[in-house]
């Protein structure tokens, strides 16, 4: 299985999962995932976030989300702090803004999507 990076400026290698970073890869690059476990695709030299790349077996590939989405995501380097944040400050950090987050938004990339938007 193959991922590609297509997103942004770089995507961060981590040591684990949300682990230290270890490396990144160039937007463009499409490396060789060993395992998908959850969010995370592990590859050679670390694991990267696998809703941030588009992954293929030769034929058919599958992108978790739109690369829309991921304008201004955790691993484009100039906001790579907002991923640092847990829900609680992200949400916050939203209202000190004046955005708006209901309730029913749970997950950490919509909530970053709507302070960046």
């Amino acid at each position: 299985m193959f991922a590609t990076y297509d997103n942004g400026l770089v995507l961060n290698i981590r040591s684990a999962p949300d682990g230290d970073i270890v490396g990144q890869i160039p937007s463009g690059t499409t490396v060789e995932v060993e395992s998908v476990n959850g969010a995370w695709c592990k590859i050679d030299g670390g694991y990267i976030r696998a809703d941030l790349v588009t992954l293929s077996d030769g034929g058919d590939s599958e992108a978790a989300e739109p690369a829309a989405d991921h304008a201004g995501d955790s691993e484009a380097a100039e906001d790579s702090e907002l991923w640092e944040m847990t829900v609680p400050q992200l949400r916050k950090l939203a209202a000190d803004s004046g955005i708006e987050i209901t309730s029913s938004v749970t997950k950490k990339a919509d909530i970053i999507a709507a302070i960046t938007a």
